[in-house]
């Protein structure tokens, strides 16, 4: 099992999102930290991982035993 670090920055983007969106992202890193292979794909071109759920993507990087939560970020894919 994986530790969880959170970045300031990924802190206050999380904050500013509605109260369930906020037990998504924790349920979602639960599960992240038994098993990060199952659920991470590698962002191309990066050395960190991302999982996406509804509109969201967050953004993480491994190292030995402990993950580290670098940003959380909304993507309207109408936008795309």
């Amino acid at each position: 099992m994986y530790n969880i670090a959170i970045s300031n920055t990924a802190k206050n983007e999380v904050k500013t999102f509605s109260k369930d969106i906020r037990e998504k992202v924790v349920s979602i890193l639960e599960r992240v930290r038994i098993n990060p292979q199952r659920y991470l794909k590698k962002v191309v071109g990066d050395s960190c991982y991302k999982i996406r759920f509804d509109s969201y993507k967050i953004f993480l990087d491994i190292e030995n035993s402990s993950i580290l939560i670098l940003t959380v970020k909304r993507s309207d894919y109408k936008d795309v």
